[in-house]
């Protein structure tokens, strides 16, 4: 395990270390006002302090590393989510991130170099083809020497079908929500709102984006019936999922935890996704394609027999 968290989190701090050696020894030959934002053809039309890019490239590299080196360290996989390696994956994924942010940060650095002040300075059109192709590499460098994570419960525990005759109506619904989750998003959508007002447009629209989304995901409404799975995301439904009855080729429950989605919220993992709002109890839905979806529920048990009744398969 901490082998794994090592892999995950240590390459973050490496990519990060040459921009902040440069901003640090080479301090004396950086503008005061230094470009930090281009446009695609490389010009620059955004400006920030140097105190600025020291914290962005420290905290970028040590957030990072953390929430890497938590996925990476994940104990298990769970065949009941997904029988893909969820923390295998991540620890690629990490060292792709590493690599394409170390190389643009390091360049945005550099061609401040020098220069009295930032209007003057252009970054090559290749530097984002450049970070990308060492992405790929270090991403199958990274999927190489990261270790296979072993795989527990392989299937979950079978769930007895409800008997169902052709002219009976059936309807499961239950609904969860925590609070945690719309009040992040509503901090972080005022906070983007406030940033709009003082005219920082990119830190406004990344905190209004990502206030929308947990405002997005703070409630699940889940309906299980002869029409098959209706899951409603959000506080306003939104976000619809369904799956068919035809669709459906097994329905069962398991408890399951954030940690084995990489997060709260609708989440996505090789060979399934769900809508993740906390530990426990959750329906786990497998389609006729083999994808399973999961959504933590109280009483999944019954909506599972209540889906494998309609399907008129044992789940």
């Amino acid at each position: 395990m901490m082998r794994r968290a090592l892999l995950g989190g240590v390459p973050h701090l490496v990519a990060a270390a040459p921009t902040l050696t440069v901003l640090i020894a080479e301090h004396e030959r950086l503008p005061v006002r230094m470009a930090s934002h281009f446009a695609a053809d490389g010009t620059v039309d955004g400006y920030a302090g140097h105190g600025i890019f020291v914290g962005l490239a420290a905290g970028l590299g040590v957030g990072l590393a953390v929430v890497f080196a938590l996925l990476a360290a994940l104990p298990a996989r769970s065949g009941a989510v997904s029988r893909q390696d969820v923390p295998r994956f991540a620890i690629t994924v990490s060292w792709a991130v590493a690599a394409f942010l170390g190389v643009i940060q390091y360049a945005a650095v550099a061609v401040n170099l020098d220069h009295t002040d930032g209007a003057g300075v252009t970054l090559p059109r290749w530097t984002l083809l450049a970070g990308l192709g060492v992405a790929v590499v270090a991403g199958g460098i990274g999927w190489l020497v990261a270790p296979r994570t072993p795989l527990t419960d392989h299937d979950p525990a079978p769930v007895t079908p409800i008997p169902i005759s052709d002219t009976e109506q059936v309807s499961w619904t239950r609904t969860t929500a925590v609070v945690w989750i719309p009040v992040v998003g509503a901090v972080a959508l005022a906070g983007g709102l406030a940033l709009a007002v003082v005219g920082a447009p990119g830190g406004a629209v990344a905190l209004i984006l990502i206030g929308v989304l947990f405002l997005l995901n703070g409630r699940v409404r889940v309906t299980a019936d002869r029409r098959g799975l209706t899951v409603l995301v959000g506080l306003l439904g939104l976000l619809r999922v369904r799956i068919p009855a035809e669709d459906i080729l097994s329905a069962t429950s398991a408890d399951v935890s954030p940690a084995s989605f990489g997060g709260w919220g609708y989440r996505f993992v090789p060979g399934g996704s769900g809508v993740i709002l906390r530990s426990g109890p959750a329906l786990i839905v497998t389609r006729r394609s083999g994808r399973r979806f999961t959504v933590t529920v109280d009483d999944a048990e019954t909506a599972a027999g209540v889906l494998g009744g309609v399907t008129g398969r044992a789940c």
